[in-house]
């Protein structure tokens, strides 16, 4: 995720987000944000209605035009009219400022799920279509993927050759409650039996989970 607001506004939400288990990239300039957002390519941009160079507006328009990322902005008392032009010019959704990072973490969670809801992927011999809910490998279609483990397949070819921390995938697939860590392995474990070579879920100890297609 990536932060445009100043630090003393984005400090603790990056801290409370890394806690969570997301990676974060903080910046106080727009400028420096664009520049952040080329060579990282977050899932999600959070950007504040008044930065002190680049308007914000023009940081989402530039988000927008390089790729479907949500970009949620920041706004604060007084700052309402802030919102209209952002969502013009194709901001996602509005969160309150001072933030609340457990507010912050579920509008990144709807985000996501929304966002990845219309997106067809592919990775290697996989595609995945989410508004047929179906999967091919090889061209050939798996058999019915239940709900969750089409959700966790979705996030992690979202993310592939990318650590999926634990965290962000109970996040995303439990949004409405917590859940333990043997579930999702359970999830993992049935999914890993689905896939055929050279496709793999790999366990990355200590983080989560990634996506691999091996050569």
């Amino acid at each position: 995720m990536l932060v445009v607001d100043c630090p003393s506004a984005a400090a603790p939400l990056g801290d409370r987000l890394r806690a969570a288990g997301m990676e974060v990239v903080l910046r106080s300039r727009g400028s420096d944000a664009l520049v952040a957002f080329g060579s990282t390519t977050p899932d999600v941009v959070v950007v504040a209605p008044t930065l002190p160079d680049v308007p914000a507006t023009e940081v989402v328009l530039a988000v927008r035009r390089t790729g479907p990322q949500p970009v949620l902005v920041g706004i604060g008392p007084g700052e309402t009219e802030s919102v209209g032009p952002l969502l013009l010019a194709g901001a996602t959704a509005a969160v309150a400022r001072p933030y609340d990072a457990e507010e912050v973490l579920h509008r990144v969670s709807g985000a996501l799920q929304e966002h990845l809801a219309d997106c067809r992927l592919t990775v290697g011999p996989l595609t995945l279509d989410p508004v047929a809910h179906t999967v091919h490998q090889d061209g050939v279609e798996l058999d019915e993927v239940p709900l969750k483990e089409f959700a966790l397949l979705r996030l992690l070819m979202a993310n592939s050759d990318r650590v999926v921390t634990t965290e962000r995938i109970q996040a995303v697939l439990w949004a409405d409650r917590p859940a333990s860590r043997n579930a999702l392995a359970v999830h993992v474990a049935r999914l890993r039996r689905r896939l055929r070579h050279p496709v793999a879920v790999r366990t990355v100890r200590g983080l989560g989970y990634r996506l691999t297609v091996s050569e």
